[in-house]
């Protein structure tokens, strides 16, 4: 017709496949968020030690909440005492916070945890590497306690990761914990 403009309208996607697609953004957004990044740790303890390849599961409950195991070196001998101790609230209530990994060498216990950074007597930084030691499933603590943490200890690794935890839903403390402790000779960011 004459007189008559035509119109073209440029063509745009349904209003739910745009939902859809923000929905999506955002879940792929937050999955990437809650896989957290590995942490790498070099301890302050070097040395020519290694050990055999090993794998430890502890079951940490509020009733069973100490786990020892002794870590032997390449050839057989007792070498380490590997341990996860509750820490516990102040103020005499005596419930579990949090649960801390060491790794003490029981001829130099002076020399206080190997899964640190920072050599002693120095005080421990808020930093990751001098933290990573620290199990707490605290929303605000220094690392997400699901990451998976790596210490090369002398001239091994250690490998502690979180597998499964709970939390009382009235105060947000953990009264179970199941933590695996993997000892390699060889780094597993390689793997």
């Amino acid at each position: 017709m004459p007189g008559m403009r035509s119109t073209t309208r440029p063509r745009t996607a349904p209003p739910t496949t745009c939902a859809l697609l923000g929905v999506l953004t955002l879940a792929a957004h937050s999955w990437a968020q809650a896989i957290p990044k590995p942490v790498y740790v070099e301890s302050f303890r070097k040395g020519p030690t290694r050990l055999a390849e090993l794998l430890l599961v502890a079951n940490l409950t509020s009733q069973n909440a100490d786990y020892k195991a002794t870590v032997k070196d390449s050839k057989g001998n007792d070498r380490f005492q590997l341990s996860l101790e509750p820490a516990r609230e102040a103020g005499g209530a005596e419930r579990i916070v949090s649960w801390r990994a060491l790794l003490i060498d029981p001829q130099r216990r002076y020399l206080g945890n190997y899964l640190v950074a920072t050599k002693p007597p120095e005080p421990l930084s808020d930093r990751p590497q001098d933290r990573a030691w620290w199990l707490d499933p605290s929303p605000y603590a220094i690392l997400p306690l699901q990451a998976t943490r790596v210490f090369k200890v002398e001239d091994f690794y250690c490998v502690i990761q979180v597998k499964d935890y709970h939390v009382l839903p009235e105060n947000h403390l953990p009264d179970s914990m199941t933590v695996e402790i993997r000892f390699m000779e060889t780094d597993p960011r390689q793997n």
